[in-house]
């Protein structure tokens, strides 16, 4: 009996090391669910008014993403950082109203994602967005002109740039504290904290915002409890605005409610105005994205 016991320890533990090798070796892998085939535009309304554009990162990749310049005079132009699984494709139908309401939409896809070369990792999707603030640079669109709309994976993103470049506006939809606040309750056996390499640590970051700042969250999420968006909206500094959706889980969080809450907000940090316009300079050639 005694060695029977052993034997169903010793295996416990060996079983209980092996998933701990699993999530730290493959941690990426998990994190960064993704399509590495090019994306599709599926909304034929939005198709004449798609531009598909070459950014440049700063550690020398070229990523083909997607842009809808303003048909709005005056209007700004939202860096759309989205979430996790797929790529731009299947999540541009929740940047629509936005391009409907007349702002321009830069659309960044990530590097790994949707064809694009390289593998994600934070320090990676950071420079992806630097790239793209230099494409935005590069037609004359000021930072203060820019508004950052992050979708869940995408808001460490959106704050991590939102502390480096003095935007207009910064919106988070189903935001996290940080990926090993969100990892330590998915997987609550594991000492997941001190596996975590890709940290999106936005709560250490978010008291430096200087933006008006926008949070909404749906109060049934399961994937990144509302506990923690709301956490990260306590800790950031005025002016801010938080909205609880009743009865929305992670991805049906986007109701036309909380679309018309976005317009709104995006409306008062953005008064009509002239925009801060300088000469455009040239980009990178699509070529350079491997047409």
């Amino acid at each position: 009996m005694i060695r029977a016991l052993r034997r169903l320890l010793t295996g416990a533990v060996i079983a209980y090391l092996a998933v701990l090798a699993i999530l730290f070796f493959a941690q990426r892998s998990v994190l960064y669910v993704r399509s590495t085939e090019r994306p599709m535009l599926n909304i034929a309304a939005l198709e004449p008014k798609r531009e598909i554009v070459c950014l440049a990162t700063p550690d020398g990749l070229h990523l083909r993403s997607w842009y809808f310049p303003a048909t709005r005079a005056g209007a700004p132009v939202v860096l759309y950082l989205h979430g996790n699984a797929g790529d731009i494709g299947n999540h541009i139908p929740w940047a629509k109203f936005l391009i409907d309401a007349g702002y321009g939409v830069l659309a960044l896809e990530y590097r790994g994602y949707g064809g694009n070369p390289g593998r994600p990792s934070e320090a990676g999707l950071y420079d992806d967005a630097r790239g793209a603030f230099a494409f935005l640079g590069q037609q004359g669109i000021a930072d203060r002109d820019i508004a950052l709309y992050g979708e869940s994976l995408g808001t460490g993103v959106a704050v991590e740039m939102a502390t480096e470049h003095p935007v207009g506006a910064v919106v988070l939809r189903s935001p996290y504290t940080s990926i090993a606040d969100v990892a330590a309750l998915q997987f609550r056996y594991f000492p997941v904290r001190w596996l975590v390499r890709d940290r999106f640590d936005s709560l250490a970051k978010i008291a430096k915002l200087h933006a008006p700042l926008m949070v909404f969250h749906g109060d049934q999420d399961r994937l990144i409890p509302m506990a923690l968006g709301r956490r990260l909206f306590d800790a950031a500094p005025e002016p801010k605005t938080w909205l609880a959706i009743p009865g929305a889980g992670h991805n049906d969080v986007q109701t036309p409610a909380a679309e018309q809450a976005v317009l709104d907000f995006l409306q008062q940090a953005f008064p009509p105005g002239p925009l801060a316009v300088s000469a455009p300079v040239p980009t990178p050639s699509l070529a350079d994205c491997g047409t």
